[in-house]
């Protein structure tokens, strides 16, 4: 696996703090391996709100496999993948909330712009159009 290089803020305090914490990604020793083949070595990493994660590396080194993992749609071999205090799995409602991918091309709407996409997975997954702006920003 390539370098991942997180953009780590201070946490803040008072409440800012704690709602840091509750929207914390947390990687801890993630690993994918299929037939005993490994797809991804393990991998750690701590992602605040507000920060981004780069993930870099050569093709086939695991890259889109974490980002699976991260998302819930692929359950790791060993380790685990947290926001907050709740492990992410794409059929928890909550996990649906606060996480989105669009991991390739989307084959069925071409034409539709990247804030269309969103508004499009928001919607299917039953999120309210009047909060859309302040859930996306």
């Amino acid at each position: 696996m390539g370098d991942t290089d997180g953009d780590k803020g201070d946490g803040g305090s008072g409440a800012a703090a704690s709602e840091g914490r509750e929207n914390r990604v947390v990687i801890e020793e993630v690993s994918v391996a299929i037939d005993r083949r490994p797809l991804l070595a393990p991998v750690s990493a701590t992602v605040e709100p507000g920060t981004c994660l780069a993930v870099r590396g050569e093709n086939g080194s695991g890259k889109t496999t974490l980002l699976r993992v991260v998302a819930g749609l692929l359950r790791p071999s060993s380790g685990r993948v947290r926001i907050g205090d709740q492990v992410v799995d794409e059929r928890l409602p909550r996990t649906r909330q606060q996480v989105a991918t669009l991991l390739g091309g989307s084959a069925a709407y071409r034409d539709l712009t990247v804030w269309e996409h969103l508004l499009l997975i928001d919607a299917s997954w039953g999120g309210d159009e009047a909060s859309v702006d302040h859930r996306a920003g």
